[in-house]
């Protein structure tokens, strides 16, 4: 059996050096690469926040403007000055909530008195969806009758809202389709982003 002669001096040195730099490469490789997995990952869910932040204030300007305007044509024109690129990725559905008239059959119902509703970006209200033939048209759609009961709002109504009679509640609710830095393969994620904001 043979075996190595040991080495001393300088030949052993240039070995366990190049051992070490082979070691140190390989370990700087899985830690770079982990790093910038966990880097990428900050970045997305940063962005993610960023962007539901943007929702979140376009809904409550939306609401805030349908209660000061009165005109719900005006709060979509003033939400698509906001987003230039509006109809690709957005909807904004505004409603306007009142209580039925006492004696018919909505009485006491919330019922959605107004609806006006605009983007391509596909979502649904929280509120309910009436069929449009409860409504007249225009872009802005009013019931022709508050005591049919089809213009009914879900109930309960969300975030424990209560109506007085008498009173409206002016409803904002807006998707914004979900942006992305790095695509996530295999992660099930909503496609858009959802806010509501009532006055």
């Amino acid at each position: 059996m043979s075996r190595r002669p040991s080495l001393t001096g300088p030949e052993q040195t240039r070995e366990a050096k190049g051992r070490s730099r082979g070691q140190t490469l390989a370990e700087f490789g899985i830690t770079i690469s982990l790093l910038i997995v966990l880097i990428l990952g900050i970045f997305q869910v940063g962005y993610l926040i960023y962007q539901q932040y943007i929702a979140i204030n376009l809904a409550r300007e939306g609401a805030n403007l349908a209660l000061r305007e009165k005109s719900l044509d005006v709060v979509e024109s003033a939400i698509r000055s906001a987003r230039p690129d509006f109809d690709a990725d957005t909807k904004l559905i505004l409603s306007v909530v009142e209580l039925g008239p006492p004696g018919g059959p909505t009485a006491g119902d919330p019922i959605i008195t107004q609806r006006h509703v605009a983007g391509t970006l596909t979502g649904a209200s929280v509120l309910g969806e009436p069929p449009p033939s409860s409504y007249g048209a225009g872009p802005t759609y009013t019931a022709k009758d508050f005591s049919d009961s089809s213009i009914r709002a879900r109930a309960p109504l969300p975030n424990s809202l209560t109506i007085r009679q008498g009173q409206s509640v002016y409803v904002a609710e807006i998707y914004l389709k979900r942006r992305d830095i790095t695509p996530l393969a295999g992660v099930q994620l909503p496609n858009s982003l959802y806010s509501v904001a009532y006055f």
